[in-house]
């Protein structure tokens, strides 16, 4: 889905290229994981813990990257109400893409260079989220 890219990064015949960094998503992530209030800078007050917080998290991960992604997918969809299959659209599937595509192993056995830019692009990718989160102090965040 486009939702998970960000346009302004996305080379065509490219799917690497901006992915997981749409804005949408992002937005999403910091609601669920800091607090709804979070995506507004300078914007904190008292109250519950944010889930990441609750959850000890310290950094993004592909588990809570895909967790987002399905629930803003969801969000975006006209169903109502929650189901595996979504209108044709099987949510454990997504997940599990979502997972693979940050888990993927160098295989010795194939093309080197393109297995070395992807370990790349999932290093990368992590780290770019790492620092997205790092700005808005996941940790201390309070809803």
């Amino acid at each position: 889905p486009m939702f998970l890219y960000d346009e302004k990064k996305y080379i065509r015949g490219n799917m690497y290229s901006g992915l997981f960094q749409g804005p949408l998503l992002l937005r999403f992530y910091r609601h669920v994981f800091t607090g709804p209030r979070s995506w507004e800078k300078g914007k904190s007050a008292g109250g519950k813990l944010a889930r990441g917080l609750l959850n000890k998290l310290k950094a993004p991960t592909p588990r809570t990257i895909a967790y987002v992604a399905i629930m803003t997918r969801w969000a975006l969809s006209s169903a109502t109400k929650w189901e595996l299959d979504d209108q044709g659209f099987n949510i454990v599937e997504f997940y599990h893409n979502i997972i693979v595509t940050f888990n993927k192993r160098i295989d010795w056995d194939s093309n080197y260079e393109l297995n070395r830019k992807t370990e790349m692009w999932i290093k990368d990718t992590l780290r770019w989220w790492q620092e997205y989160v790092h700005d808005i102090h996941l940790c201390s965040m309070r809803y």
